[in-house]
């Protein structure tokens, strides 16, 4: 028996327009793979999900400075 990463969804599933669930962060495909994959193919899944995670934070934030920037012309 093969140890299974738990799974990082957290019930909000919802795709945004790139297909990435706005809960955890794995795409449509990683979804989909998620419960047949091996648990080194889970942990990659995961790994991506936290770096996309920090990126859209990270997007975000900077979306938010021009726009503050913007507002204060």
């Amino acid at each position: 028996m093969t140890n299974q990463t738990a799974s990082p969804c957290i019930k909000i599933c919802q795709l945004d327009d790139d297909a990435i669930c706005i809960g955890c962060y794995r795409s449509a495909f990683e979804i989909g793979a998620w419960s047949k994959a091996d648990n080194k193919t889970q942990q990659a899944i995961l790994a991506t999900a936290q770096q996309r995670q920090r990126d859209y934070a990270a997007r975000r934030r900077n979306n938010n400075l021009a726009s503050n920037n913007t507002d204060n012309k």
